[in-house]
């Protein structure tokens, strides 16, 4: 069983090769590509984490707009909290 990080890993690293093959000109990329976006690819990383970022916050969002109020689970919840207070002042763990 591989670990997060290696899955992680495998798919990164790759990508992180071709961006210093291209920033070491070993790839001759910044000869067919047009000076105006030589930027784009300089500053990939930054942009890469830039939007990763964005993606997190708007994934966190939507999930709290979205989080559904089970009343429910929460009074069994309630009810199984009493029953333990109930257990442990019997046993006089509590007072």
């Amino acid at each position: 069983m591989t670990t997060q990080l290696m899955i992680y890993a495998t798919r990164l690293l790759p990508l992180i090769a071709v961006w210093f093959a291209i920033i070491l000109n070993i790839l001759p990329v910044f000869d067919k590509v047009p000076q105006a976006y030589h930027w784009a690819i300089l500053y990939a990383p930054v942009l890469a984490v830039f939007l990763f970022g964005f993606y997190a916050f708007a994934s966190l969002v939507y999930g709290v707009a979205t989080f559904n109020d089970c009343q429910k689970d929460r009074d069994e919840l309630v009810k199984e909290i009493d029953e333990a207070k109930k257990e442990l002042r019997k046993r006089k763990i509590i007072d």
